[in-house]
């Protein structure tokens, strides 16, 4: 089977996300991807959550990561990982993105992730 690669600029939607990953680093422009663990969207206040940022065809690893919550930024550093403990309810719920920035490279911008982070409930029992 023949394969034919085509340059574009232009995000590819597609089922196959690896063939969007494939597209972009063919153009140098590494692909970022948000995990979070533990590896679920919802968590209470007071509870841990680390974020990591992996590039995609990012080659070395002399990358600056910039986190952005509901698109105002609000970490930046050399390790791929942000970690909030403990969480706020109020100030920590959104929809975070990454990206990989090194000198006037950046990478794509990773799907966004809804994190909610709920109240820990209080249950009485009334007898």
């Amino acid at each position: 089977m023949d394969v034919l690669l085509v340059q574009t600029q232009t995000r590819l939607y597609t089922s196959n996300h690896n063939l969007w990953i494939l597209q972009h680093t063919q153009l140098g422009q590494p692909v970022a991807v948000l995990t979070l663990q533990p590896n679920w969207t919802q968590i209470f206040s007071g509870e841990t959550v680390t974020m990591r940022c992996d590039l995609q065809g990012g080659g070395d690893s002399d990358w600056q990561y910039e986190w952005h919550n509901d698109r105002k930024s609000v970490y930046s550093n050399t390790n791929p990982e942000y970690r909030i403990s403990p969480v706020y309810y109020t100030s920590n719920s959104g929809s975070y993105t990454c990206q990989g920035v090194k000198g006037n490279k950046r990478s794509e911008t990773s799907d966004a992730v809804q994190l909610t982070v709920s109240c820990k409930g209080q249950w009485s029992v009334l007898v």
